[in-house]
């Protein structure tokens, strides 16, 4: 067992898309014991990563309580908040919007297909933002930068797999001026009659969602070659 080193007076912040003051969900207390325990570690990431987080999504009630649990863990660690009105949590401006019925995502298994597979949104995929396409979208496959076509080209949806972080960072180096940007396993469980919320502006910009469920394995076995979205209209989150 590790125990803790003295602490310095370091200062910290966490930082959140939502009022102050949002108490829909009971945040448990950090444990108090001043050891470094893997049994600590464990309950650290099982609280954050847990169903009662709703998936920590920007803005929501989920993002929230877990801001304020790391706030506290924080606080019983001896840092000196760096925040808002003396606290550990800082507030930023996020933009968001609700779709205003459920957007739909067809996976075709060729370019004729005439039965494609509709995923659910929530259960095989999450709306982040963009618009919706015309056509089905030829699916390219992009586990590094090499792998990037030189130029952007609006009838094809990059499907990004890996670690997350990786998936991320080949999504920013990717740019706009596709059709579709995907990020897409490890597969994880989806979250059934989730609201179709996105982030940033809804109109205009390419599509970007994040695949789950039976959506990661069909993307990874080869079986979807073409994509198409239907994106509702959108109206502001209150």
């Amino acid at each position: 067992m590790a125990t803790a080193l003295p602490m310095l007076p370091l200062c910290a912040a966490v930082l959140l898309a939502l009022p102050p003051g949002n108490d829909e969900i009971e945040v448990p207390a950090p444990d108090s014991t001043p050891a470094i325990t893997a049994a600590e570690i464990r309950r650290h990431v099982g609280i954050l990563a847990g169903d009662a987080m709703q998936g920590r999504d920007t803005g929501s009630p989920g993002g929230f309580a877990a801001a304020r649990y790391i706030a506290a863990v924080f606080e019983r660690a001896g840092l000196e908040p760096a925040g808002d009105d003396g606290t550990f949590l800082q507030g930023v401006g996020v933009v968001g919007f609700d779709l205003v019925e459920p957007p739909r995502i067809l996976a075709y298994s060729g370019a004729d297909d005439e039965a494609p597979f509709e995923a659910e949104v929530g259960r095989e995929f999450r709306y982040l933002s963009g618009t919706g396409s015309d056509a089905p979208l030829t699916v390219l496959h992009v586990t590094s930068s090499e792998e990037l076509p030189a130029e952007p080209r609006a009838d094809v949806a990059l499907v990004f797999a890996g670690a997350f972080g990786s998936q991320y960072g080949l999504m920013q180096e990717a740019g706009s001026g596709w059709g579709a940007l995907v990020l897409s396993g490890p597969p994880m469980p989806g979250q059934p009659g989730a609201p179709a919320r996105g982030v940033g502006t809804p109109d205009g910009g390419e599509l970007r969602i994040m695949a789950r469920g039976s959506l990661v394995q069909r993307l990874a076995d080869g079986s979807v070659t073409h994509l198409r979205a239907e994106v509702p209209a959108s109206a502001p989150v209150p």
